[in-house]
């Protein structure tokens, strides 16, 4: 036989306290979402015949960690070539390459984490540069990226 027992009051208070402060502590984004991780939507799609589209920017997100980017190649036509994580501040264009190592390449149907070096240099945001393999009419690019990954 089971026998099952009361727990004290005390104890009661100290558990909802626990998950007030804990819950509290998500909401405010202070603990649950200490990175910009969701991802965003990039597409591009070339609608001119006879120009080729090699640079593809997304645009620039708060990096909020030193975490890898990400990006998956979802519903692309194309192959992705090379991809540059790149830092910028201040909301101008210009951009610095902070790829770590190597240039990736992001096959369709493949998603990748992006090594980078943008907090580390002091950026304050982050984005992709990337290169279709081909970028001539019909083209089409459908990625997802964050510029912080979990």
């Amino acid at each position: 036989m089971m026998k099952t027992r009361k727990i004290p009051g005390f104890i009661k208070l100290f558990i909802a306290a626990y998950v007030f402060v804990f819950i509290g502590a998500c909401v405010f984004g202070n603990v649950c979402m200490a990175s910009n991780w969701q991802d965003k939507l990039y597409e591009c799609t070339n609608n001119v015949q006879g120009v080729q589209l090699t640079e593809l920017p997304t645009s620039y997100e708060s990096k909020e960690d030193y975490s890898s980017s990400y990006g998956y190649n979802d519903k692309s036509n194309t192959n992705i070539t090379k991809v540059l994580v790149v830092g910028n501040n201040n909301g101008s264009n210009a951009y610095v390459d902070c790829t770590y190592g190597n240039y990736k390449d992001l096959p369709i149907g493949q998603a990748y984490y992006f090594p980078n070096y943008v907090k580390e240099r002091g950026y304050d945001n982050a984005g992709l540069v990337m290169w279709p393999a081909y970028g001539d009419y019909g083209m089409y690019i459908h990625v997802w990226w964050s510029p912080d990954s979990i």
